[in-house]
Parts: C-alpha cells; sequence; structure tokens
C-alpha cells in the first residue's frame, strides 16, 4: 500500500511539473507574473486535445519509461504494469471533486 502511494505522488509530481514548467518558460519570456500566466493558460486551454493514434503510443511509452526509471532510481520492485487509459479533462475534474468529497466527509469512527 505505501508503495502505491508512493507512485501516485511520482506520476501526480511529474504531471505538475508538465503543466508548470511551460509556465515559468512564459514568465521569463515576457516578464509576467506566475497568477498571469496561470490565468492565461486557463483561459486559453481548449475543451478537448485531439490526439492521434502515434502521440497515443508515443505518451504510454513514455509511461513506461517514466516507471521503469522511478522503479530503477527508488530500488522499489514493479509489481504491477500501469494502466493505461485516455482520460478528458471532465473526467479528471470529476474524479478530483469525487475524491475531495470523500476527505471532507467526517470518519464514522469518529463520532
Amino acid at each position: 500500500m505505501k508503495a502505491f502511494r508512493l507512485r501516485d505522488r511520482f506520476f501526480a509530481a511529474c504531471f505538475l511539473t508538465w503543466l508548470v514548467v511551460p509556465a515559468f518558460g512564459q514568465q521569463t519570456d515576457s516578464g509576467q507574473s506566475l497568477g498571469d500566466v496561470a490565468r492565461k493558460l486557463r483561459k486559453d486551454t481548449t475543451d478537448e486535445v485531439k490526439m492521434t493514434d502515434a502521440d497515443t503510443k508515443r505518451l504510454f511509452e513514455s509511461v513506461d519509461r517514466i516507471f521503469a526509471f522511478a522503479a530503477e532510481d527508488t530500488g522499489m520492485p514493479q509489481h504491477a504494469a500501469v494502466k493505461r487509459r485516455l482520460v478528458s479533462k471532465a473526467d479528471v475534474e470529476s474524479y478530483a471533486a469525487g475524491q475531495m468529497a470523500k476527505k471532507d466527509l467526517p470518519s464514522k469512527s469518529s463520532a
């Protein structure tokens, strides 16, 4: 269970890095604040990104390389393969909202 949480944190960090790194590049080029860049990126995002089959294949190969690196770097074995599924932005937002709602609910044992 602990390894699963570490793996989730690793992929979350990779995803956030993927989102934030371009913002820092834009900040230094145009002199805008990070907040201005974030607002612009939020406003300029499209509803859905169209990926070709080749893009999907490259994405999943990258996931395999990252997972292999993480296992080698941490010394932890790869117990299972990463499940692959492309999801939309709305799917991610609804999943995150559901997870946050679960954390906000008081547990029955604390009453």
